[in-house]
């Protein structure tokens, strides 16, 4: 007996279409099907267009989310489209955590570019400081070990920013002759090392050359 994909109307006299729809149902939802992939379509070319990441990310949570329900019609044996709504939707969100990878690597680099061409410490870490939190935000689109790897390397090196700052004011104050002040200078360079987010057996040799200078200045 005949019987309707979707409502699972049946009756010997249905007629049914070639996937499986009774005509009431192959009207909803063609004409859904046809809403749907125009939507999606627009949103794949915004998103080949488009400079703009949240503007992407947008058309492709869109893409997504308008493929959901199409892919609840093949769930029931429906082929609404092709390549399936299921195998767009997986690409999409390939696509959409490629975009994510992508805006994290520019975040990154653009802060160490900025970083690097400064000239005092403080406009040195300035960027460093919004690209954490840029990254930040990025992580109230789902945790990623990249975001972490990259906060980390930019914390790390606000820290030898902060560092070299006070390495270069006791150097300077030692060629100078000034051993008060760069002793303390020393002492407050050993401080920050022992006290910033890097562990000590990463910066061992770093922290035996400060102790060092500070052995010397205090004979």
């Amino acid at each position: 007996m005949p019987q309707c994909m979707n409502c699972g109307k049946k009756g010997f006299l249905l007629s049914l279409d070639q996937n499986g729809l009774c005509n009431a149902c192959q009207a909803i939802i063609g004409s859904e099907v046809v809403q749907r992939v125009r939507i999606i379509q627009e949103s794949q070319e915004l998103v080949k267009k488009s400079a703009n990441f949240r503007t992407r990310l947008s058309r492709l949570d869109l893409i997504i989310s308008q493929l959901e329900h199409l892919i609840k019609y093949e769930e029931k044996g429906i082929a609404i489209i092709q390549p399936s709504a299921k195998e767009i939707s997986q690409n999409t969100i390939s696509q959409r955590q490629q975009s994510i990878d992508d805006e994290i690597h520019r975040i990154y680099d653009s802060a160490l570019q900025k970083s690097g061409l400064a000239g005092t410490p403080s406009s040195k870490i300035s960027p460093l400081l919004k690209a954490i939190d840029l990254l930040g935000q990025l992580k109230l689109l789902g945790e990623s070990e990249l975001i972490q790897s990259r906060e980390q390397s930019l914390k790390t090196r606000i820290n030898w920013v902060k560092f070299n700052d006070i390495e270069e004011k006791a150097r300077r104050a030692e060629f100078k002759g000034n051993s008060a002040k760069a002793l303390s200078y020393y002492q407050d360079a050993l401080f920050h090392l022992l006290n910033d987010e890097i562990p000590d057996e990463k910066q061992n040799e770093k922290i035996h050359e400060i102790r060092q200078k500070i052995d010397s200045l205090k004979k």
